[in-house]
């Protein structure tokens, strides 16, 4: 994911950047498949959380280049873009566990 065109800081954010994009994306997905299951459209439903984990997925291959070019030295000290994608990437996570109970809930 990294691009040898841009600088180690740019990487870095890019990497961050993408982070929050792609945690963002699959929140949105999640929240939508609990809409289409609270409806009972099951089916549909599944489809938002396969589009999720998708997004989960590449939120956490960015992470990887994200952690990576940290470790590379790639700056100093923690910044709020780093602080910003983590929280996004982990309350996701937390999100899908509890997206996936309240859909088992609804199917019941």
């Amino acid at each position: 994911m990294t691009d040898t065109n841009n600088n180690p800081r740019e990487e870095l954010t890019n990497a961050g950047l993408k982070v929050v994009a792609f945690s963002g994306d699959a929140r949105s997905n999640f929240l939508e498949a609990l809409d289409l299951a609270k409806k009972g459209k099951f089916e549909e439903a599944d489809q938002y959380v396969a589009m999720a984990n998708e997004n989960l997925e590449l939120a956490s291959l960015a992470q990887k280049d994200f952690l990576e070019n940290e470790a590379e030295g790639s700056r100093q000290g923690l910044d709020f873009l780093a602080i910003h994608a983590q929280d996004h990437y982990m309350t996701t996570l937390l999100l899908r566990d509890l997206i996936h109970n309240l859909i088992d809930i609804y199917k019941k």
